[in-house]
């Protein structure tokens, strides 16, 4: 009997998703058209990812909010899920750099162009072409959100940051501020995640499959996801970019730590 509550209820949510999502495309597709290159993430996208966080009822506890600069931001955190850009996406204005393959994705990939995803390659031999890309969309002001780990992890630890992207920073002429973030999920339908199991409903990572991933997600009550925002970082302040990596894993670990057990 739970199990056909459950997939009546993934059901619901996916006829609804399909539905709003249908609804907001059209709006964005003009956005895009009137206003050619936004430095704030469109207001229709924004309302689109709190949409969808509050139809897959993901709670989200924000952590030292009062430490988000109001100036031009590049935020740098952990990474665990698609989910994540729910999450991070109603909760903060930016824009998301993904790895290129995420482009061809069937829906997401589309979903993801028209919300301004800046997507770039991870191949070592391509790394050091990308860099010209990000250093064009934050001199257009931007703020960008990027994920140094470089793919997601198993929900439980954070993984070692990569520092290749961040050779873009010494580039910049106009100085964004580095706003570290840690994020995890914690909860599921109301109890706090103990199991492997529990942590991979909210984790893709590996080679799991999206769509049974997806449904799984669907069919749950509820999950709890906290946000722990650093007090920013002037990158300018560190000269080294590895040694600059370094120290924004060691936050972000800390943080992430932190908010997995309280």
């Amino acid at each position: 009997m739970l199990s056909k509550l459950a997939h009546l209820r993934a059901a619901l949510k996916f006829a609804v998703f399909i539905l709003g999502t249908l609804a907001l495309v059209p709006f964005q597709l003009v956005y895009m058209l009137v206003v050619w290159r936004p430095r704030r993430q469109s207001p229709i996208v924004r309302a689109w990812f709190v949409f969808v966080r509050e139809l897959l009822q993901i709670k989200v506890t924000l952590i030292d909010r009062k430490n988000l600069s109001r100036r031009q931001k590049i935020f740098l955190g952990n990474h665990i899920s698609y989910l994540d850009i729910i999450v991070l996406g109603a909760a903060f204005d930016c824009f998301f750099v993904a790895k290129s393959d995420v482009a061809s994705w069937p829906v997401f990939g589309f979903l993801s162009k028209i919300g301004g995803t800046i997507f770039i390659s991870r191949q070592r031999t391509q790394i050091k072409n990308q860099i010209p890309l990000l250093k064009k969309h934050i001199e257009r002001r931007k703020s960008l959100f990027l994920f140094p780990e470089g793919t997601t992890s198993n929900g439980r630890r954070v993984l070692p940051f990569k520092s290749s992207l961040l050779n873009v920073l010494p580039l910049l002429h106009k100085k964004p501020v580095i706003q570290p973030i840690s994020l995890a999920y914690t909860h599921i339908n109301g109890r706090h995640m103990a199991t492997q199991e529990d942590y991979d409903t909210a984790a893709w990572y590996g080679d799991m499959t999206l769509a049974p991933h997806l449904w799984n997600v669907f069919k749950q009550q509820s999950l709890h996801a906290t946000i722990y925002v650093h007090p920013k970082l002037g990158f300018y302040e560190v000269s080294d970019i590895k040694r600059l990596t370094a120290e924004i894993q060691e936050k972000v670990s800390e943080g992430f730590a932190k908010i997995s057990v309280d």
